[in-house]
């Protein structure tokens, strides 16, 4: 992979990336990487970096950095919530004030 043109392209790069727009104002994330097989070890090479839960992360570290409630699940570090059906579900009952304790 060739970086010779990412100067030139950074500013479209900033202003595409979720990381970048990250503020204390955005809504609880569940983020879910189910198939990922290998180490989370941000630095290293992955099978499918796009989609891969160094990925999710990298973007939980940031939202949290910003005070956003982020839940993210991959096999090596399972989330208290383990399907974006769950987080939906908690939230609806969490707006109601019924949420499971």
């Amino acid at each position: 992979m060739s970086y010779d043109a990412r100067e030139k392209i950074l500013a479209w790069i900033h202003e595409s990336s979720p990381y970048e727009h990250a503020s204390a104002g955005d809504p609880p994330i569940y983020m879910d990487y189910p198939n990922q097989k290998e180490p989370v070890v941000p630095g290293t090479n992955q099978k499918d970096p796009t989609h891969s839960a160094i990925l999710g992360l990298t973007m939980a570290e940031r939202l949290t950095e910003v005070g956003v409630e982020v839940h993210l699940n991959y096999p090596e570090r399972p989330a208290s919530i383990k399907s974006a059906q769950e987080f939906v579900l908690d939230r609806l009952a969490t707006s109601r004030g019924t949420a499971k304790q």
